[in-house]
């Protein structure tokens, strides 16, 4: 360590930085990662303060905001914004709608699933689990199995009790467990204490007598590096099972991230601006008058005063007076056309951070129908990617209830070529223009037959063509499906060459006559 001058130590004594410090902080400063006290913070916004995160890998990556953090803004942010609440909604809506139906080909399994989606109440909570995914960036289930046939129950877990996600040490794209918060004594006697829990995620079975099927901890394989992670938590085995998604977080993420974390301090920011622009058109509402007497004694002045504070003037009231008392009428001016343009771009900034056009928050006065669609475009993208996450999730746990009844007895296909696949039906998110898409395949129909003959494409160029425009319709169409029904239908059709003339020898015509002479003569 190098000796400090006296100088210097004068300097830190009094609480400054010498010219020595100063240097190492920063070449410090450069090196990656580097975070001295964590004093970096951003600008405004409810966030707390946050250090740099480094840039080199660990495995898993965790963010810069805590999970705590994190969740405590989302919350705030669906409990109090009214402009995100209420696109959060838009967006539940157009993802899950309120008609979900489950299919199957198989009646039986329909039955079994049927009875899995009444006793959960899935049609009451589906839109529930769609709507915290997105808004608190993760969601925890804990599942029970019913040993007797398999029925499946969904339980819900907070999101705010997730301690750790435990990813596999060889991929930390599969997360394997989940840690679950200890609960101390509360207010109320009847409840316990909890001590912290590890919940196993249903897997899909690799291997084994239930390979394919998602199966519970108790069924499962456990690998030696679970049972050490286990007995690290101090548990000689799963507390129990659950299903965990979590939402826009890079592949080995364990923890999601809402909706809103990005444009929050923006959201902060419009609500605070809004109040304010409020405040200030209530101030535009007040008045008051200024009395001026003229040659008036300090007594005189109080005496009036008074007067004026036992009788104020009131609407419509008749305010008379000598030439000695004038009054003037004062109001603020308030000019308040910067504060509201600078809302509208906060409005704009925190519309199409969320992938929602403006004219979807009620400010349509701009927009027709024309502008509107082709503004919308990348919000259909960005919900149907929603959707499929969304419809996944809600899969995996009808799914895991067919596994668990085909493990149980429960069910069993009646042929090995059975179809046990399951789906979800949603509503169209959009509301197709019909007249539209009509008048467009009549006219791509026509383009495509001249193109064929005028020999500028291939049969089965045109087919690709008009299934893609069919696909607009909702139907799907198989070029493959059609060449091999054409080519079928071919066959059946073709006709059979003529029969070769044969010569026929005089010699085998003789001995035929020879033959069949006698029966002639007897006819």
């Amino acid at each position: 360590m190098a000796t400090l001058s006296i100088r210097d130590r004068v300097v830190e004594a009094l609480g400054g930085v010498t010219k020595d410090a100063m240097e190492r902080a920063t070449a410090r400063a450069y090196e990656s990662g580097y975070n001295d006290s964590g004093e970096d913070e951003p600008v405004s916004g409810p966030l707390k303060r946050y250090g740099y995160a480094s840039l080199k890998g660990h495995g898993t990556r965790e963010g810069r905001i805590s999970w705590d953090q994190r969740l405590d803004v989302a919350y705030a942010m669906l409990e109090s914004s009214p402009v995100y609440k209420r696109l959060s909604e838009i967006k539940r809506d157009y993802i899950i709608g309120t008609n979900v139906q489950v299919q199957t080909a198989d009646d039986a399994l329909g039955t079994i699933l049927d009875q899995f989606w009444a006793t959960n109440e899935m049609a009451l909570h589906v839109p529930e689990f769609v709507l915290q995914l997105f808004g608190l960036g993760a969601q925890l289930f804990s599942v029970g199995v019913r040993e007797s046939d398999g029925l499946v129950r969904i339980g819900y877990i907070d999101p705010g009790e997730i301690e750790a996600v435990i990813t596999d040490p060889a991929n930390a794209m599969s997360r394997v467990a989940v840690v679950v918060k200890a609960q101390s004594l509360s207010g109320e006697e009847w409840r316990e204490a909890r001590e912290r829990s590890v919940y196993r995620i249903v897997q899909v079975a690799a291997g084994g007598p239930y390979e394919g099927k998602r199966v519970i901890a108790t069924k499962a394989a456990i690998a030696p590096w679970e049972k050490r992670m286990l007995s690290h938590y101090g548990r000689p085995a799963y507390d129990g099972d659950c299903l965990y998604y979590r939402v826009n977080a890079i592949s080995n993420e364990t923890l999601g991230h809402s909706d809103v974390i990005a444009i929050a301090d923006t959201i902060d920011q419009m609500d605070e601006t809004l109040f304010a622009l409020g405040e200030r058109e209530q101030m535009a509402g007040y008045f008051s008058f200024d009395v001026t007497l003229d040659n008036a004694t300090a007594d005189d002045v109080r005496k009036r005063q008074g007067e004026l504070k036992l009788h104020p003037p009131h609407r419509g009231s008749v305010n008379v007076h000598n030439n000695r008392e004038h009054w003037q009428l004062w109001a603020p001016e308030i000019r308040q056309g910067g504060s509201i343009e600078t809302v509208m771009a906060q409005l704009t900034v925190v519309c199409g951070a969320l992938g929602f056009p403006v004219s979807w928050f009620g400010k349509g006065d701009e927009t027709n129908r024309a502008t509107a669609q082709a503004q919308a475009d990348p919000t259909w993208r960005s919900l149907e990617h929603d959707r499929y996450i969304a419809k996944r999730m809600i899969l995996d746990m009808l799914e895991l209830d067919r596994d668990q009844a085909m493990i149980t007895g429960k069910y069993r296909p009646l042929t090995v070529d059975t179809d046990t696949s399951v789906d979800l039906l949603l509503p169209e998110m959009t509301t197709r223009d019909m007249a539209g898409i009509a008048a467009s395949l009549a006219s791509l129909a026509t383009a495509l037959t001249v193109a064929r003959e005028q020999k500028l494409m291939l049969d089965r160029q045109a087919r690709e063509a008009w299934a893609k425009g069919m696909g607009e319709l909702g139907v799907e169409v198989d070029v493959a499906e059609i060449e091999a029904e054409e080519e079928q239908s071919a066959q059946a059709g073709a006709v059979s060459p003529p029969a070769e003339t044969v010569t026929v020898p005089e010699s085998f015509l003789a001995a035929w006559e020879q033959v069949h002479a006698p029966f002639a003569e007897e006819s």
